[in-house]
C-alpha cells in the first residue's frame, strides 16, 4: 500500500529542528500570551453581558452551524483530523497531539485549582445546546485543544490559506462554546492563554524531543503504513463507536471520521498519481 511521499518546498518549515528559528517563534508566542493577559481584564468586566448578549443570537438553524464546530472541538476529533496529515508530514500528528496533551493539563490544572461554576450554574435563561455542564468552567479545554490542533498545522505548513483556514477553525470553535450555553468569553480567553502557554513550553521540548526524528521523506515506508493503519482505525472508531456514544452530535461524528479517511483516500488514490506522471 503507497502513500505520496511528503512534498518538500524551498518554504517549507521546518526542514530540521535545528534549523528553524525558535528564538523568534518564542518572542511571538510571548507577546501573543501577554496581549491576551491585557485582553482578559476588559472581557471579564463585560463577561455577563458579552455572554448573554452572544448566547441571545439563536436559532435551530445556528444551533446546528455551534453544534458541529463544538463537536469538532472534541479532543478525539482534532486528534483524528491532524492524523489525517500524516503522509504529508508525520510530525503534524505528533506535535499536534502532544500540543493538545499538555494544553489539557494545563487546562485541568487550572480547574481543579480555580473551580468556577459554567453559566448554566450562575445565569438564568441560558440557551443550551448539548448536554447540561455546571462545573469546570475556566478555562474552555476545547478552546485550548482547538488552537493548539492549529497551531501545529501552522508550525509545518507553510500555505497561508491553510493556515488561515486552521485558525478561524479554531476561532468558530472557540466562540462555538459561547453560543453553546457551555463557557463565558472569559472562559474562552483563559483557553486561549492556555494554547498559547502549552506551546511557548513545547517550543523549548520540541527542538530536543525531534532532534533524532527522521524528515517525512526518510521515513521508513513500513513506519509510514503502520501510521496510516492506525489512522484508519481511529477514523473508522470516530465514525462509528464514537459518533454513536460519546459524540455531542453523532453526524458531526460520522462526518469526522469519513473526512479523515476521504483525505487519506484522496493522497492514495488522486495525488500519487498525479505526482507520479508529473516525475515521469
Amino acid at each position: 500500500m503507497d502513500f505520496p511521499s511528503p512534498r518538500r518546498t524551498q518554504d517549507s518549515q521546518p526542514t530540521s529542528s535545528s534549523t528553524y528559528d525558535y528564538a523568534s517563534l518564542r518572542v511571538r508566542l510571548s507577546l501573543t500570551l501577554g496581549l491576551l493577559v491585557l485582553l482578559f481584564v476588559p472581557v471579564s468586566h463585560f463577561n455577563f453581558s458579552v455572554f448573554y448578549m452572544l448566547n441571545g443570537l439563536n436559532s435551530p438553524v445556528t444551533d446546528r452551524i455551534w453544534l458541529f464546530f463544538t463537536t469538532v472541538g472534541d479532543g478525539l476529533s482534532l486528534g483524528i483530523l491532524l492524523g489525517a496529515f500524516v503522509t504529508i508530514d508525520y510530525r503534524i500528528p505528533l506535535l499536534g497531539i502532544n500540543l493538545m496533551l499538555v494544553g489539557s493539563v494545563l487546562v485541568h490544572i487550572v480547574k481543579f485549582t480555580m473551580p468556577t461554576l459554567r453559566p448554566a450554574g450562575q445565569l438564568i435563561g441560558v440557551h443550551v445546546v448539548g448536554p447540561l455542564l455546571r462545573h469546570g468552567s475556566f478555562p474552555s479545554g476545547h478552546t485550548s485543544a482547538a488552537f493548539c490542533a492549529a497551531f501545529a498545522l501552522c508550525f509545518f505548513i507553510p500555505h497561508r490559506p491553510t493556515r488561515i483556514a486552521a485558525l478561524t477553525v479554531a476561532s468558530c470553535i472557540a466562540l462555538s462554546r459561547i453560543f453553546v450555553g457551555a463557557h463565558f468569553p472569559e472562559d474562552v480567553i483563559g483557553g486561549l492563554m492556555t494554547a498559547a502557554t502549552a506551546s511557548l513550553m513545547m517550543s523549548y521540548i520540541w527542538p530536543v524531543a525531534a532532534r533524532g526524528l527522521p524528515l517525512p521523506e526518510k521515513l521508513e515506508p513500513i513506519t509510514l503504513r503502520r501510521l496510516v493503519y492506525i489512522e484508519v482505525i481511529a477514523a473508522v472508531f470516530c465514525a462509528t463507536v464514537y459518533a454513536v456514544y460519546f459524540a455531542e452530535s453523532a453526524v458531526v461524528g460520522v462526518f469526522v471520521g469519513v473526512s479523515a479517511l476521504s483525505f487519506l483516500a484522496f493522497q492514495r488514490y488522486i495525488l500519487l498519481p498525479r505526482r507520479s506522471s508529473t516525475r515521469l
